[in-house]
């Protein structure tokens, strides 16, 4: 069944640490400055950051973890996660 928010929640958390702290997978650019309106969707919004990042497979897993918690999907155009 759908995984409550809450645990969701805390495995995003979790993922996100993991990256930053996760040395040996360097980030992509180096270093990302997010500016995400947690006014809205929560999830929605950093879903929209992070689909402008292509080829970082070190972020690929948030994505798709944001993607499940996001309700209102950013457009198809945007969204290119099927070349994993």
């Amino acid at each position: 069944g759908p995984v409550p928010p809450s645990i969701a929640l805390k495995e995003l958390i979790e993922e996100l640490v993991n990256i930053t702290q996760n040395q040996k997978a360097p980030l992509c650019n180096g270093s990302m400055v997010w500016s995400v309106n947690l006014t809205a969707n929560m999830y929605c919004s950093a879903l929209e950051a992070l689909v402008n990042v292509s080829n970082c497979s070190a972020i690929q897993r948030t994505q798709r973890m944001l993607s499940a918690l996001c309700l209102h999907k950013p457009s198809a155009g945007q969204v290119s996660s099927e070349h994993i």
